[in-house]
């Protein structure tokens, strides 16, 4: 409507008005609908504004600029491009002992179990990281996880929390576990969450954890095995290695330190390397669509509160340049090239553009790689009026680099404009709209809206299904059920 409007009034020729699209299917799309109304409207439809998707107008100023377009393999076969970042993150942490070591420090991120507040937050902390030793076995926490990994990477044989025997059956009240034996030997190593002072995680009773702890070893006195303890203390302080290398000196166990090529291998083996590949790569695609420097990597890290942000920035650096050089290597480009170099070729004037007029569909969906291309070519043209169509509420491609900021904070990064809010709708009616409204304004990022719906109701259409079954009921019935009320109330 706004392109025909422009045309109509002769503000514009279709010549001078640029639409772009999110995907091709929205680019067909707006195509047709602009012939149709054109047609309809009685105007020329010989002659259409451009209509195109990012990528492709990216691609056609990168002819102009007379830089290659030929893809790279990487863009048409996402397997083949993880393909290459596990062959070069193997390649490149075999390469020294201090890159594997670094490997295996970046593989998981340090919590202290002390910043929780309560035992509920704590537990969905366990449920959402598993922490997986290099020997296998999932632990309870990121300290056991280390002490492990130092026990496995020295060589001295161990098990997990295996149930405590001894000579004769003792009662002592409860399934005792040690969380370390070692093995062939009457050996066990306790690690003990408590401070200097004998304190706590917030949802533990103190009281009872440190009688729990005299009960422990009261128990191995008894039974004449013996205990070696390691405390959270240990760790606060960067100690926690230096106490388990001593420990094991005391007790006699022998501590071999793994090559790197045989440490290397046991990871090869057991896929540590290839799940963290997947990772890697997401964040190679995130600073490729955001264009991200490695300064910004940096900020972004830190600000999260990342451990290890320098170390990430630096493996994340080194995988970015590394990619790069590949697609040069390959004399190919990839779909973020299509935006990147073209942005750059618009830029450096090898590309002038001539639109008086961008109109830009889906605007909730765009990157910064996008939006940098757009703002290239708003302060390289002929002063051209930019209007963007979009609705925060419907953002989902955050996965691909979608920023729905780039909508919400439009004025912070664009400057002055005119903000038209469109709050009625006619796809349903206000039960839906209640339900879906409250739900999406949780978020604080998004626009606050009133929503005025065409349909009214007065009884709710949202329903909430209950999966259980019920005697001489099945589920199916009973969705046929909510299926026959929907139609009888809104038919």
């Amino acid at each position: 409507a706004k392109a025909l409007d422009l045309i109509d009034s002769k503000v514009a020729k279709p010549s001078e008005i640029l639409i772009l699209a999110y995907s091709n299917a929205a680019a067909r799309e707006l195509r047709e609908r602009v012939v149709f109304r054109m047609e309809a409207c009685g105007l020329d439809s010989e002659e259409i504004p451009e209509i195109s998707t990012f990528h492709a107008q990216g691609r056609k100023i990168l002819k102009e600029c007379k830089i290659p377009t030929y893809m790279s393999d990487f863009s048409d076969d996402p397997l083949k491009l993880q393909i290459w970042v596990t062959g070069w993150l193997k390649k490149y942490i075999s390469s020294s002992s201090k890159r594997l070591k670094r490997f295996i420090e970046l593989s998981y991120q340090p919590v202290n179990p002390f910043s929780f507040e309560s035992k509920k937050e704590y537990d969905s902390y366990l449920r959402d990281n598993d922490y997986r030793t290099l020997q296998g076995e999932k632990v309870k926490g990121y300290q056991e996880l280390l002490i492990s990994n130092w026990l496995f990477l020295n060589s001295v044989n161990y098990e997990y929390e295996t149930p405590f025997i001894s000579k004769r059956r003792i009662e002592i009240g409860f399934d005792y576990r040690p969380d370390f034996h070692f093995t062939d030997t009457n050996i066990y190593l306790e690690h003990f969450g408590t401070d200097r002072k004998g304190n706590t995680r917030a949802d533990i009773d103190k009281e009872a954890y440190n009688e729990g702890i005299k009960s422990k070893r009261a128990l191995h006195k008894e039974c004449g095995t013996k205990l070696i303890e390691t405390y959270h203390y240990d760790w606060v302080e960067d100690n926690l290695e230096n106490r388990l290398s001593t420990l094991m000196s005391n007790i006699g166990i022998k501590t071999t330190p793994k090559s790197p090529d045989e440490v290397f291998e046991i990871l090869n083996n057991s896929g540590y390397i290839d799940e963290s590949a997947k990772r890697y790569l997401k964040c190679l695609e995130a600073i490729r669509v955001e264009r991200l420097e490695d300064d910004v990597v940096l900020q972004r890290l830190t600000d999260n509160e990342i451990s290890h942000a320098k170390e990430y920035t630096e493996l994340l650096g080194d995988l970015h340049t590394a990619y790069k050089q590949e697609l040069d290597a390959q004399g190919r480009i990839d779909f973020d090239d299509m935006i990147i170099r073209s942005t750059d070729g618009v830029k450096s004037k090898k590309f002038i553009p001539n639109w008086s007029y961008i109109l830009v569909d889906e605007f909730q969906d765009i990157s910064m790689a996008r939006m940098e291309f757009l703002s290239a070519l708003v302060s390289n043209g002929p002063s051209p009026i930019l209007t963007v169509v979009g609705d925060d509420w419907q953002s989902i491609y955050r996965f691909s680099g979608g920023k729905l900021e780039l909508t919400t904070r439009f004025e912070e990064l664009v400057g002055v404009h005119t903000l038209t809010k469109l709050e009625k709708t006619f796809r349903y009616n206000n039960s839906i709209a209640d339900v879906a409204g409250t739900f999406v304004m949780q978020n604080p990022e998004q626009y606050k809206k009133e929503v005025v719906t065409h349909t009214f109701v007065k009884e709710s259409q949202v329903y909430l299904l209950d999966s259980g079954t019920k005697q001489n009921s099945s589920l199916e019935d009973r969705i046929l059920q909510v299926v026959s009320k929907i139609k009888e109330n809104d038919p």
